[in-house]
């Protein structure tokens, strides 16, 4: 699997062994691979802006519009989207 231009990746959504890519201009694309093997490509870019958010999702970082913090945690995409943010997971 060859991802090429990661700049245009909102963020990754996990479901069983498929990934749905998200794109900034709102294109979906279902990829029959898990989250965990994105994390794992992805990372392995020097300048990898994704980090994983929850069990479910890998974000790019240039795509967060804000963090709300308790009592239910959420990372609020420049889209508007509102995702949830585990409690182990720690965002710097």
């Amino acid at each position: 699997m060859q991802i090429n231009d990661t700049q245009h990746i909102c963020h990754l959504e996990g479901s069983i062994n498929y990934t749905i890519v998200h794109f900034n201009n709102g294109r979906k694309e279902m990829m029959a691979c898990t989250l965990k093997k994105f994390e794992a490509i992805l990372s392995e870019s020097k300048n990898s802006h994704f980090i994983r958010i929850h069990k479910s999702y890998l974000v790019n970082k240039n795509s967060i519009k804000e963090i709300k913090p308790r009592p239910l945690s959420k990372v609020v995409l420049t889209s508007g989207l509102e995702l949830p943010l585990a409690r182990r997971r720690k965002i710097k």
